[in-house]
């Protein structure tokens, strides 16, 4: 979309301090992400300071991309997309769509999958209960801090679950994300790298 505009000084400096912006954000979160320990503080970098990068960095992405948007023509624009990205970094940059959790993973509301961590393929038969309701499921996937799981019985995002293997081991989490029949449920306990359910996904067979 920049091809052909003709940029200020001002907005090419922006670009770059964009860049540099980008970078340190992307420094600090692999720095603080290579501690899977749940603390506040990882890496040297403490998790209010890495929020306010992000958040920061979204704010200025808005900025940079109001001003970039006028120097395009205008029928080179795309107002869908580059207005859907304005409210996402707006609402990151104001609080409402966290970018670091107090968990420590990073995530956007929109983003669904979180791959910090190991995640194995699997296809494991399973049923899930919410209170009275028990419905059959197919558990795909395997992380230390979840799972992902196939069912015909619709699920709500943050809705408390609780999945039965066919070894009669109980796993409970919540619901935290829903794409069609496909859902992501998070441990309400993460496992350990020595559980058996770990070496049970990693070579594929639940006994």
């Amino acid at each position: 979309q920049l091809i052909g505009s003709q940029l200020s000084v001002d907005q090419i400096a922006d670009l770059q301090e964009f860049h540099a912006r980008l970078a340190t954000a992307r420094s600090m979160t692999l720095a603080y992400c290579r501690y899977p320990a749940a603390v506040r503080y990882k890496g040297g970098v403490h998790i209010e300071v890495l929020s306010g990068v992000w958040r920061d960095l979204c704010e200025h992405t808005v900025a940079l991309i109001f001003g970039l948007w006028s120097a395009v023509d205008e029928t080179k624009r795309r107002p869908s997309s580059s207005l859907r990205s304005m409210v996402l970094l707006s609402a990151c940059a104001n609080g409402s769509a966290p970018c670091v959790m107090d968990d420590g993973t990073i995530e956007i509301k929109g983003w669904a999958e979180r791959r910090r961590y190991a995640r194995w393929v699997v296809s494991w038969p399973a049923t899930i209960s919410n209170g009275p309701t028990v419905a059959v499921a197919q558990i795909v996937d395997v992380s230390l801090w979840g799972f992902g799981l196939v069912t015909t019985e619709p699920l709500i995002p943050a809705e408390q679950i609780c999945v039965e293997l066919l070894t009669g081991q109980r796993l409970t989490g919540s619901v935290q994300w829903a794409r069609r029949n496909h859902y992501g449920i998070k441990f309400a306990t993460p496992l350990l790298a020595t559980d058996a359910l770990v070496a049970a996904a990693q070579s594929g067979s639940l006994r």
